[in-house]
């Protein structure tokens, strides 16, 4: 009887710790659905964003952005606010003739009610005397998700990187 006697406890483990797993594995699924939710809402975020851009819509461009946002751009001004947000943006698009944007989404993580996001994006530029050039860019965004549920982008920094570039 003795020595059966470490048998409920070993029992009582295994029983405790298989329960524990199936926890862990339910919360990975529900991580896992909540990073795809996010990632789908995001990537809707951006098409149509891509298409207010297309139109030359500076005020719908600027409404993905939090009312403090900040957008930091190289070799410009820190541009502030959401208002300072839609004239940055219609000052750019008062320069060109059209402009189709293009936005990749390389990594995207999620903690809470946050996300960075890695990108990629291109805009296929006609300036106002119709030549035509290609910018390109990579960035780096905060996105928060405000209390109606709505991702926003808080922090976006992105650069040029110079072509064939190499160290």
């Amino acid at each position: 009887m003795i020595k059966l006697a470490w048998l409920t406890p070993f029992l009582f483990f295994i029983t405790c710790n298989s329960s524990n797993q199936g926890e862990e594995l339910e919360n990975k699924k529900l991580e896992l659905t909540n990073i795809d939710q996010t990632e789908n809402k995001i990537d809707e975020i951006w098409h149509q964003f891509s298409s207010d851009w297309n139109a030359f819509d500076a005020q719908s461009c600027a409404g993905i952005y939090t009312k403090k946002a900040q957008i930091i751009p190289p070799n410009w001004n820190l541009v502030i606010g959401k208002d300072s947000i839609q004239l940055f943006f219609q000052s750019i698009f008062d320069q060109h003739l059209s402009g189709t944007y293009h936005h990749q989404t390389v990594e995207l993580k999620r903690f809470g009610s946050m996300a960075i996001e890695y990108a990629e994006f291109s805009i296929d530029w006609v300036r106002q005397d119709s030549t035509n050039y290609t910018y390109n860019g990579r960035a780096s965004i905060h996105w928060e998700r405000n209390q109606d549920g709505v991702w926003k982008i808080e922090r976006y920094l992105h650069n040029n990187p110079r072509e064939n570039y190499e160290l």
